[in-house]
């Protein structure tokens, strides 16, 4: 699990664009609804807002934070990684401050929508068994430093035409510009 998040930080930190041959999943990447349009989903961009499809995007999950002690909720994105992690900002879970009063988040009451293409709530709902933060994520005068997290899910995802893993690459010795 530890080498999964070193890789995903190493890759935060690439400064080239480089392209993967052997991915984790063979499914990895993998628009159905794209496919049937006769397009390509790993060369894509989504550029100028313009609003996904059912299908098109099925690695992206909607992440929903609540917080104990009241009704407040924090949506939040995230991309499914394997059967049962999702990649997202550590950030989603800070506590937050209302009246002066802190709140943490509610593990239990944390729901991630997998498989839904509308803004909230849209989906399959799961739930989460466990958050790993970055272990040097940290808040400063800059910003956000090492905003990751990892979540690893109750149950594996269901993996369909709307519910697919986005593609990561094999751990390799050597990453070219990275090392």
């Amino acid at each position: 699990m530890w080498s999964l998040l070193v890789l995903v930080i190493v890759l935060c930190f690439s400064s080239s664009v480089y392209s993967f041959s052997t991915v984790l999943y063979e499914s990895c990447g993998s628009s159905p609804s794209k496919k049937q349009k006769g397009c390509n989903p790993r060369l894509n961009r989504i550029t100028n807002g313009v609003a996904a499809e059912e299908g098109e995007i099925p690695w992206q999950v909607s992440i929903i934070t609540r917080y104990l002690g009241n009704d407040e909720e924090n949506e939040c994105g995230g991309s499914i990684i394997s059967n049962n992690f999702v990649l997202t900002a550590a950030h989603c879970f800070n506590p937050i401050i209302i009246q002066s009063v802190r709140h943490e988040y509610d593990r239990e009451r944390i729901s991630v929508y997998a498989g839904g293409y509308k803004r909230i709530r849209s989906g399959t709902e799961y739930r989460i068994k466990s958050i790993i933060k970055h272990p040097d994520y940290a808040i400063n005068k800059i910003g956000l430093i090492n905003d990751l997290a990892l979540l690893k899910m109750s149950k594996d995802f269901e993996f369909s035409s709307t519910i697919q893993p986005i593609c990561l690459p094999f751990l390799k010795p050597s990453i070219p510009n990275i090392g």
